[in-house]
């Protein structure tokens, strides 16, 4: 090694310390205010606010976290303070509403929370309902700041005792975090969260009860036929997360050569998306059904499809709680394997760059990372899933 690779070396681990010495430095900082803020928790609390925001993903890695604080307390009331970002409505909600456990949800906006009369009007709900504990489930990308705010607003509620305020990651370092820091999946990071209340990691459940949903939706004259079904799930709230449009149409012409059936989801948005897919491929049976069905007609089809392809999105959550097989198709913008799904069945590919993780909304590099896996390596996958010989 020359000395310039050493003197890089060095800086690198210097670096790391610094980060691990701020970050350590500002969860003890939290951790005090919250001491001085609060008491510790006494007794099984009567009712819990959980803060979590987020868009699908975010909220679906969360449900295994707040089953468990209903399994060891059963005959609490949880309340989900919520926000799916600016100017955005949660398309969660009905999924969140058809879960019997939880009990109230409280959504906000994050525009009209800068209303002082919106924050009042927030503040006084929460209060209503007497919150014993709240329970603060923070995104990896939250810092200080915003945790700090949170802890307050916490306070201003009048809840008794709080808990789960902390930052894990400082997002200008993150190269460095990427080569030094070990990641876990989302949803075990926020199981673990719950440790000091003594809630145990006890496999990955969902508390998810759920009905003939499909029965719902325009395929139900066809559905009985459809004995085997790909699901595409092309979009993704960025378009770095986003495999390219051919591609999904190639994996879809190889399927119906198999003899299965395509449908496609999503939203609104990815009606486009599905159209493009379906108009370029040899199918015998493709239904573009992108924002032509709810989210929980979505979990439906998902439970009793063959198996899903799809981007880093909502979809392959949902996916992930029904257990049905699935290759994900990951760029490198983000953390490795915070995000991806893990029960069995599940496949992911992702490539490594010089750029990654970039956090970026929009790509300057072509989407490399993406462009990088081609048909052939998700067709691979979807072979080992389905048992397709050829």
């Amino acid at each position: 090694m020359n000395f310039k690779d050493r003197l890089s070396l060095h800086l690198s681990k210097f670096i790391v310390l610094q980060i691990s010495i701020l970050l350590a430095l500002q969860n003890k900082i939290l951790s005090i205010l919250c001491s001085l803020f609060w008491s510790q928790l006494q007794k099984s609390p009567s009712t819990i606010c959980i803060h979590r925001v987020g868009q699908i993903g975010d909220m679906v890695c969360a449900i295994p976290a707040l089953y468990m604080l209903h399994k060891k307390w059963p005959q609490c009331r949880l309340v989900l303070l919520t926000s799916a970002g600016k100017g955005r409505s949660s398309p969660m909600v009905d999924l969140i509403r058809g879960l019997s456990w939880i009990n109230h949800i409280e959504i906000y906006e994050t525009l009209s929370i800068k209303n002082p009369n919106e924050i009042i009007a927030l503040i006084s709900r929460l209060r209503d309902y007497k919150i014993d504990l709240w329970i603060a489930l923070p995104q990896d990308l939250t810092n200080f700041l915003v945790e700090l705010r949170n802890m307050l607003f916490a306070k201003l509620a009048r809840s008794r005792h709080g808990f789960g305020f902390r930052v894990n990651t400082i997002k200008y370092f993150r190269r460095h975090q990427l080569k030094h820091f070990k990641f876990k999946r989302e949803v075990d990071v926020l199981i673990e969260m719950l440790a000091p209340l003594e809630i145990k990691k006890e496999g990955q459940e969902y508390g998810i009860e759920l009905g003939p949903m499909v029965e719902n939706v325009s395929l139900k004259p066809l559905w009985k036929k459809l004995k085997k079904v790909m699901v595409i799930a092309p979009g993704a709230n960025r378009s770095t997360n986003r495999w390219p449009m051919d591609r999904f149409a190639s994996i879809a012409n190889k399927w119906a050569e198999d003899g299965g059936a395509i449908l496609i989801i999503g939203g609104p948005q990815d009606s486009h998306l599905g159209e493009e897919i379906r108009k370029v491929i040899n199918a015998e049976l493709c239904i573009n059904l992108c924002g032509k069905v709810s989210i929980l007609e979505s979990v439906g089809i998902l439970r009793d499809a063959t198996l899903l392809v799809t981007n880093d999105s909502g979809p392959m959550h949902l996916a992930s709680m029904v257990k049905t097989p699935l290759v994900a198709i990951f760029s490198a913008r983000d953390f490795p394997i915070k995000w991806t799904p893990s029960h069995d069945g599940s496949k992911f590919l992702r490539v490594e760059t010089l750029c990654s993780p970039c956090f970026r909304e929009n790509c300057n590099q072509n989407n490399l990372c993406l462009t990088e896996i081609g048909v052939e390596d998700v067709w691979t996958e979807i072979r080992k899933i389905a048992n397709i010989q050829r």
